[in-house]
Formats: structure tokens, C-alpha cells, sequence
């Protein structure tokens, strides 16, 4: 079974993602493989029915793993992938409800909570949230591992303007010219943006 795996993984890398994926299927059915096999198993054909765009399929195997192993180390993986089938489905009430869950319940290892919260921000940006999409990017912009800090309060002022809400949208604006000071094309189009 362990040969299996890596054969698996090896098909994976050279993009065979319908081969792989039968090699991932016949460790899960194998009986005698051990949990944590199994385990690793799980998640690759996940990923391979991602690759393969079969999203329905890994919405149902995202929610076997969860349902299996949900103490599991790599559930951020499985959250992700769970959560791009929905966004490639358009299920965008239904994204923001498992992120949000997710997010919240700590689920989420710091590794992944970046990539998952712009798919949060997302979701709320295609319900018309424009409030609740700016507060995810407030929060990304004091995270230390954000990689763009000041884009994010000017993404966040923009949607609090297309909301209406073009207090918070200053707010946002300034907060740039604040704390980024030596950044001169946010400061430039934090600038602009309050006129």
C-alpha cells in the first residue's frame, strides 16, 4: 500500500490525475492499510479530483474526511480544498457559512488562513457584504503575515464605498497614508481615492 501512495504521488507530479486517483481509491479500500495512510491517502484524491474539476466529488470526500479524521493535522488543506470546489460552484452563501465556521473555530493553521480568508472576503463580495468583505481584509492588514498590508485597507475602502459607506471608507484611505508612509503607490492611490 505504501508503494501504492508514492506511485500515486509520483503520478501526481506529472499531472495523471485519473491514475493517481486509482491508486489513491485502492489504498482507501484496502483494509490493511494503516490509518494514517489512509489518512494521506484521503487528501490526494481529493486534490486529484480537484485538479480533475470533479467538484461535487470532493465536496462529498471534504465531507467524509472531516467526518473521519477531525482531529486530522492537515484539515486546512482539506478545508481549502472544500472551500474552492464551492467557490468554483458559485455556492457563495454556502462558502461564506464553512470559512466563517472554520475560520472561527480555529480550524485553520496560520499557513492557510490567508489564502481562506480572501476566499471569505470573496464570497461576501458576491452576497453584496461590502461591510463584513472590508472587515476580513481589516483584520488580514494587521496580520504580520499578510503580504500587503496597505492594499488591503485600500481594497477595504473600496468595497465600504461601493457599500455606501464612505466614512469607513476614509477611515480606511487614512489609515494607509498612516501606517504605510514609505510605501509611495498606496499612499498614491489611497490619495486619490479621497480625492
Amino acid at each position: 500500500s505504501e508503494l501504492a501512495y508514492y506511485y500515486g504521488i509520483a503520478l501526481v507530479g506529472v499531472a495523471s490525475y485519473d491514475e493517481a486517483l486509482k491508486e489513491f481509491s485502492a489504498i482507501l479500500a484496502d483494509t490493511d492499510a494503516g490509518t494514517e495512510l489512509r489518512e494521506a491517502a484521503k487528501i490526494q484524491e481529493i486534490g486529484c479530483l480537484m485538479m480533475l474539476g470533479k467538484n461535487d466529488d470532493v465536496l462529498t470526500a471534504t465531507a467524509a474526511f472531516v467526518q473521519a479524521y477531525p482531529q486530522s493535522r492537515e484539515i486546512s488543506v482539506v478545508v481549502g480544498y472544500q472551500a474552492q470546489a464551492l467557490a468554483a460552484k458559485e455556492q457563495w452563501q454556502e462558502l461564506a457559512q464553512t470559512l466563517k465556521k472554520s475560520l472561527g473555530a480555529g480550524l485553520v493553521d496560520d499557513k492557510h488562513r490567508y489564502e481562506l480568508s480572501l476566499l471569505l472576503k470573496e464570497a461576501y463580495v458576491n452576497l453584496k457584504l461590502y461591510a463584513e468583505a472590508a472587515a476580513i481584509l481589516r483584520e488580514l492588514a494587521v496580520q504580520a503575515e499578510t503580504p500587503m498590508p496597505a492594499r488591503c485597507l485600500i481594497e477595504a475602502g473600496m468595497l465600504e464605498k461601493q457599500g455606501g459607506n464612505i466614512e469607513r471608507a476614509e477611515a480606511d484611505f487614512r489609515q494607509v497614508l498612516f501606517r504605510f508612509p514609505s510605501q509611495p503607490e498606496d499612499i498614491t492611490q489611497a490619495g486619490m481615492a479621497l480625492g
